[in-house]
């Protein structure tokens, strides 16, 4: 194996699960610094199929109740976190960010479900993760930043759902911002966000945009908001100035037309499109009438199992080969439901 080239290492390497890797990085330091390098080409973060906060144990079918306790890792900490504990502003930080109805939940946990792949070795469905909600010392502080440095660096989720609660940001910078060689992002191929009063689209897109790598599709769910009447900053922003990190998004239960109106805006009239998600998808709770744009070229109307489907291109004005293609589900009574845009190849 030492002698074999390096092309031919990761060849071998390749066949390996996730439990085999680990047992060749327990060999030798040479071992351990060459799955470190590479990991991006094996499989060595383990796949789950979801991650979420505060779940109802009695509804689960089976799970393994994971509680470490002081003392079980050490952790060093630095002057600044020093400072942090012994002032005042210790007491107010906390793992868990919760909204007003989970807010009394001082039990909460993180619940990691199983892939169908992984229940073959007669282990519970799902993991239940007990973190200190509110760290109270650096035993505690080691418990939270190992167990999650774990799920950050040999993790990969499937799905996630944040809504009613979310990790603390603040926290989580705290804890990992002083480590380069520890990923502090969780790896979501399909996040799922429901918004709520307390937990806003504005603090929800704070843990998102630093502590998640989305691999596919970012949902954002306004049910639990009953809808969103009004255009928020930050929700414009994140689809039209931070989207280069965002394969698509998914905004579902919509109830406000001024969003379409502003992309599609800001698609024409914009000096600058290079950071706009390339694929959005906007979901109405109910129907609403839409002006078709003056600018709307290649017009295309199609009927489909009694779908309507209007299709259309726009264009920048000032740069028109930057183009989106945009397919609106309309009813029968010209209510549009469901609005696709993407973003045209030049």
């Amino acid at each position: 194996m030492y002698s074999l080239p390096i092309e031919a290492k990761l060849d071998v390497l390749k066949c390996l699960n996730f439990n085999q890797l680990i047992s060749f990085k327990l060999i030798n330091f040479y071992f351990l610094n060459l799955i470190n390098k590479y990991e991006g080409e094996l499989c060595f973060r383990m796949k789950f199929k979801k991650l979420s906060i505060n779940v109802n144990l009695q509804e689960l079918d089976s799970y393994k109740i994971i509680e470490p306790k002081p003392g079980f890792v050490k952790y060093i900490l630095n002057d600044k976190r020093k400072k942090y504990l012994h002032t005042d502003l210790f007491r107010y930080f906390y793992l868990i960010f919760f909204s007003e109805n989970e807010r009394s939940s001082l039990n909460s946990v993180v619940c990691i479900e199983r892939t169908f792949d992984y229940l073959l070795d007669n282990e519970p469905r799902y993991y239940i993760l007990k973190l200190p909600i509110f760290p109270r010392s650096f035993e505690e502080l080691a418990i939270i930043r190992y167990c999650l440095g774990q799920l950050f660096t040999n993790s990969v989720f499937e799905y996630a759902l944040f809504g009613e609660a979310v990790f603390n940001p603040e926290l989580l910078d705290l804890l990992f911002n002083d480590n380069k060689t520890i990923s502090h992002k969780f790896h979501i191929q399909k996040p799922n966000l429901f918004p709520s009063g307390t937990v806003s689209i504005d603090y929800i897109w704070k843990f998102v945009s630093k502590h998640l790598t989305i691999s596919d599709c970012l949902t954002i769910d306004f049910d639990n908001n009953f809808g969103i009447y009004s255009i928020d900053p930050k929700l414009f922003d994140i689809i039209t100035m931070r989207g280069y990190g965002l394969p698509k998004i998914l905004l579902r239960n919509l109830t406000c037309k001024r969003l379409y109106s502003e992309i599609i805006k800001h698609i024409t009239k914009s000096e600058d499109c290079s950071q706009m998600v390339a694929n959005i998808s906007l979901h109405y709770s109910w129907p609403l009438k839409f002006k078709l744009s003056e600018r709307a070229e290649n017009i295309e109307i199609k009927q489909l199992n009694g779908v309507k489907y209007t299709k259309y291109q726009l264009a920048n004005i000032h740069n028109p080969k930057i183009k989106f293609s945009f397919c609106n589900e309309e009813r029968n009574n010209g209510m549009i439901v469901n609005v696709k845009i993407r973003k045209m190849k030049e």
